[in-house]
């Protein structure tokens, strides 16, 4: 009915999608990435260690294709050695890593030559399945909504307009550990600087082996250490006697 009564079809549609800058993002990803898929994939060759700037690599060549593909690399990039690491591709895999959550260390190993080696029929899907949840997010809010886009690591509080007024990046958990729920409710409350109980299973799997190596850890790092009773036990030094 709103579709046959509308003056602007197109607008009318628009108002049934999702209100995100994400979305519209992801779209505008899906038309690149399917025009992408037409081509074969390039699959880079294993490497027996990590690829650091500045040394010889076979793959150089097919990496410049790919990143060039990508947009990573400019076609306008001047000519560079095509048998070496170069800066060239140093800095436009650093801006792949960046997009793809990596640490943007310039540095080809294990994890950044699975995501370039992905094919682009799993990237499609990706996207394909980003914009459902989208979806699936709620529309409509009594007041401008924040979103955490989790794989992205960032946050953002949207204005009456639903573009962004705020942003900032956030810590969120891994795939398999520490997880990060997702979920929509409602924002009551916002506590700053709140303190942040460590589990068990974290204090003896990571935080007692890095005291055991470093006893100032808990002073460079902010941690407390107290009782039950919420009583102040260490905030600096752990000596060998408390540890």
């Amino acid at each position: 009915h709103n579709l046959v009564a509308a003056p602007d079809v197109n607008s009318a549609l628009a108002t049934l999608e999702p209100p995100y800058p994400g979305y519209r993002r992801t779209e505008q990803a899906l038309e690149k990435y399917l025009v992408l898929g037409r081509e074969p994939d390039i699959t880079l060759p294993p490497a027996a260690k990590t690829i650091e700037p500045g040394e010889p690599y076979a793959g150089a060549e097919k990496l410049t294709i790919l990143l060039r593909r990508f947009g990573d690399l400019p076609n306008d990039t001047p000519a560079f050695p095509q048998d070496l690491y170069s800066k060239a591709l140093v800095d436009a895999v650093k801006r792949f890593q960046t997009r793809h959550g990596l640490e943007p260390d310039g540095r080809i190993g294990k994890a950044t030559l699975a995501q370039l080696n992905t094919p682009v029929s799993r990237r499609i899907r990706q996207l394909q399945f980003t914009l459902e949840r989208y979806r699936w997010a709620p529309h409509n809010f009594p007041r401008p909504p924040i979103v955490v886009n989790i794989p992205e690591f960032k946050l953002r509080a949207m204005n009456p307009q639903y573009t962004t007024g705020l942003a900032m990046k956030v810590v969120v958990g891994g795939a398999y550990r520490h997880k990060t729920p997702v979920f929509a409710a409602d924002l009551k409350h916002v506590v700053f600087r709140p303190y942040w109980h460590v589990p068990i299973s974290i204090q003896r799997a990571e935080i007692v082996p890095k005291l055991a190596a470093d006893r100032s850890y808990l002073m460079k790092n902010r941690f407390e250490i107290v009782t039950p009773q919420n009583k102040l036990v260490s905030d600096g030094f752990v000596d060998d006697k408390l540890f």
